[in-house]
């Protein structure tokens, strides 16, 4: 059990939650579940009671499943405020025979966190970017390597503290203390890097009210952000374009796609003159993902040719990938999620989170002094 990683990932769209371990480099899910959408203030935090209740009952759930020791907890949060800095540092290595162990690099991490911290600002992350050693340079972690000393350049992901406060005040409400916190797109590039991703492409993760949308070169992350459109966004705009329910406009959109089909022929719709006006309706619905897009995309060192990779509540959207494809001029990628036990596309995040947990750089759960009944840790 001690092996076992709890992801909980907080969002609008609802708070998901997934319980598994890595073997072989492979993830494999014990649990996984969702909840309820959530409502939001004007600066667009989930409402705190709501989401306590939300996870509240995600957290029974999962303990009624596997047992009520649901091993390290590890948040990932919207990149809602997310700036990054750059920084080296170095340490002595810390044992006799000089090998290098996790703990020389949560050293230089400490040190990381320190030398950009800024007031209003979180350090809730340090993704390294490469290691140098007494002989060697190299983007993997020399773990047992001999040197006298390491550097460690990382990139420093800091969100606004009243923003990561909020939600940290959630967890801790429910005895919720996590091992490592992480942005949501983060986990989703760690996903999608086992897919062999392009060297540089955009990822848009689409979901219910919201999509992020990140930059990410060489697998790390370069720039993200929201776009405060989702799924249920456009379906509201379909429903009132068409003067029809909620439930109809969705049914349209799953019948016909965004793709021209021959039912539209054998079955008109009378709620519109024709299938043109069908399909732009669909895509005039949409126009405002195709819009913050282009607004993220402007005026940033972003190549003409870097693809977006597609992923979310869009990978059901039918036609919508040859959408984005046209309007924006970009080729497009989708990616599957083949995880037994968690499947749906809503999960890639906790499980990229998951596997970035079991990365060799990272201090194993199992050697940080951990209180079963909390998951309070002795250190960060």
């Amino acid at each position: 059990m001690a092996n076992y990683v709890t992801a909980i990932e907080l969002s609008s769209s609802g708070i998901k939650l997934v319980v598994g371990y890595v073997y072989q480099d492979k993830v494999y899910v014990m649990h996984a579940s969702e909840g309820e959408p959530l409502s939001v203030d004007k600066e667009d935090l989930i409402n705190q009671s709501e989401a306590e209740k939300s996870l509240s009952s995600l957290l029974a759930e999962a303990r009624r499943v596997i047992g009520n020791d649901l091993g390290s907890f590890i948040a990932l949060l919207p990149p809602d405020g997310f700036r990054m800095k750059e920084d080296t540092e170095s340490t002595m290595t810390v044992s006799s025979d000089s090998k290098i162990v996790q703990l020389d690099y949560a050293n230089c991490i400490s040190m990381i966190k320190k030398a950009v911290k800024e007031e209003g600002s979180e350090v809730i992350y340090c993704d390294p970017l490469h290691f140098e050693t007494d002989s060697n340079e190299s983007m993997a972690f020399p773990l047992g390597e001999t040197s006298d000393k390491i550097y460690v350049t990382a990139d420093a992901h800091l969100l606004p503290k009243s923003r990561y406060n909020r939600y940290i005040q959630i967890l801790r409400d429910l005895d919720v203390f996590p091992y490592l916190t992480l942005l949501s797109p983060l986990g989703g590039l760690t996903f999608i890097k086992s897919t062999n991703p392009p060297k540089e492409y955009i990822s848009l993760d689409i979901e219910r009210d919201y999509s992020y949308i990140t930059h990410i070169r060489n697998n790390h992350m370069v720039d993200s952000g929201r776009i405060p459109f989702g799924i249920d966004n456009g379906n509201k705009n379909v429903s009132i374009m068409l003067s029809t329910t909620l439930d109809r406009a969705s049914e349209l959109r799953h019948l016909f796609g965004f793709v021209a089909k021959k039912e539209c022929i054998s079955n008109p719709v009378p709620e519109v003159a024709d299938a043109e006006e069908l399909y732009n309706t669909f895509r005039e619905s949409f126009s405002p993902i195709i819009e913050g897009v282009e607004t993220f995309i402007k005026g940033k060192a972003i190549s003409e040719g870097a693809p977006i990779v597609l992923y979310g509540l869009a990978k059901d959207e039918e036609g919508l990938d040859a959408y984005l494809k046209s309007s924006l001029n970009r080729a497009i990628y989708t990616i599957k999620n083949t995880i037994i036990g968690a499947r749906k596309q809503s999960y890639i995040n906790c499980l990229g989170g998951i596997i970035c947990s079991y990365y060799p750089f990272q201090t194993p759960a199992s050697d940080v002094k951990r209180d079963i009944k909390t998951n309070s840790f002795g250190r960060n």
